[in-house]
């Protein structure tokens, strides 16, 4: 082999694994640890969307958290859910981002009810809402003024302590994190394959 030939080998190869290398920094959603996530999160929101479509559609308001560049989840979550939730019939569907208050974390409440009720009343035509950002604790059912009681559900990777705390009639379900999942317990048999993540609480 020449030097000549040797040289452009050479460079072909450095191109190769420079571009290799660019792909693989810049397009982070297609890390495989990434892309699992991804899914789970397209699992999950379509598991949440077929629960939903049982009752009563209509429009609903989408209560998703500020996108975060360092943990994907969340926002993929809330796009998932936007495009089930569609899907299922619920429309229009208005997307809300609620920044997360760190503050509000000693409490135990990682939205207020004050956010939450406010949300509403910004959006009175919502017949449904999905909060991905957790719950307050709420007494009483939400509704607009003057208005029938919206149905109610939640998605949170925030622990909520309370919920058993929260009456019937106000929330239809809740999906959490399981904090047992490396233990290999089974999970929730209505989840599926998503009980070895999730946890779901209903009301009667």
């Amino acid at each position: 082999m020449n030097d000549r030939l040797r040289t452009r080998l050479l460079a072909a190869v450095t191109l190769l694994c420079l571009g290799a290398a660019a792909w693989i920094t810049f397009a982070p959603e297609r890390r495989p640890g990434r892309a699992q996530r991804t899914d789970l999160a397209d699992q999950l929101a379509a598991w949440i969307a077929r629960e939903a479509k049982a009752g009563d559609t209509g429009p609903l308001l989408l209560l998703a958290p500020a996108e975060d560049a360092t943990d994907p989840f969340p926002g993929a979550l809330a796009a998932r859910a936007e495009k089930h939730m569609t899907r299922a019939g619920f429309s229009p569907v208005v997307v809300l981002h609620v920044p997360y208050a760190p503050g509000l974390e000693s409490s135990g409440e990682p939205l207020s009810e004050e956010t939450l009720r406010e949300a509403l009343q910004a959006h009175p035509e919502s017949r449904a809402v999905l909060s991905l950002v957790g719950l307050p604790r709420l007494t009483t059912p939400l509704a607009p003024a003057g208005g029938k009681p919206v149905r109610l559900f939640a998605a949170s990777t925030v622990k909520m302590d309370y919920l058993d705390a929260i009456p019937a009639g106000v929330v239809e379900f809740v999906i959490g994190v399981r904090n047992d999942s490396a233990g290999g317990t089974p999970g929730d048999p209505a989840l599926g394959e998503l009980g070895r993540y999730f946890t779901l609480k209903r009301w009667p």
